[in-house]
């Protein structure tokens, strides 16, 4: 048994035969397979539907930013408010645990009764809101509704911007441990 990695090539849609998946429709053809792995991401949920497959869900934004290369004060820190992660050029990956954003979309509003217990414990911790993930992305009206397997070619990458907030947030709470981050990093894309 063996495998493929097709990079840049988006899936349109699984091909199933007898109830066995018989191939993969892609932008560039249709491959063959009696095997499929979904490395959708975010698009997951979408994908697999056509396929009878819930597969529950929700827009939940972090934001990790990365320092220029720094003094090694360890390989990985970790503590109720942030996470320092060295990488291998010497600079890190910076996160605040635990906060994020939570974007009601259609497809959050369609699952909220599998979500609504953990988002109930974690309001705390999250800031709700409308976005533009509510108009456009995998979990859009549009996404929700389409049945044309192209939609995974238009929307390919979700890159959203830094969440502001969290950057300061990360800054207050966590960039004393090392002297040389005099400010926040401007690279906020890990």
């Amino acid at each position: 048994m063996g495998a493929t990695i097709h990079q840049g090539c988006a899936a349109r849609g699984i091909d199933l035969a007898n109830g066995r998946i018989a191939g993969v429709h892609t932008e560039k053809g249709y491959i063959k397979t009696s095997a499929v792995l979904c490395s959708a991401g975010a698009w997951s949920s979408r994908f697999l539907r056509p396929l009878g497959v819930s597969f529950p869900q929700a827009s939940i934004r972090q934001t990790a930013l990365r320092s220029a290369p720094t003094v090694n004060i360890g390989e990985a820190i970790s503590t109720p408010y942030c996470t320092i992660k060295r990488r291998l050029d010497g600079s890190c990956t910076l996160a605040i645990s635990g906060k994020a954003n939570l974007e009601i979309t259609p497809q959050a509003i369609r699952y909220s009764r599998e979500f609504m217990p953990q988002f109930i414990r974690r309001l705390k911790n999250v800031k709700l809101g409308i976005g533009k993930l509510f108009l456009s992305g995998p979990d859009s009206l549009s996404a929700l509704l389409a049945t044309d397997g192209r939609i995974f070619e238009t929307n390919r990458e979700l890159d959203l911007p830094p969440l502001k907030w969290l950057v300061r947030m990360w800054w207050r709470a966590c960039a004393r441990p090392s002297p040389s981050w005099t400010s926040p990093p401007s690279d906020t894309r890990a």
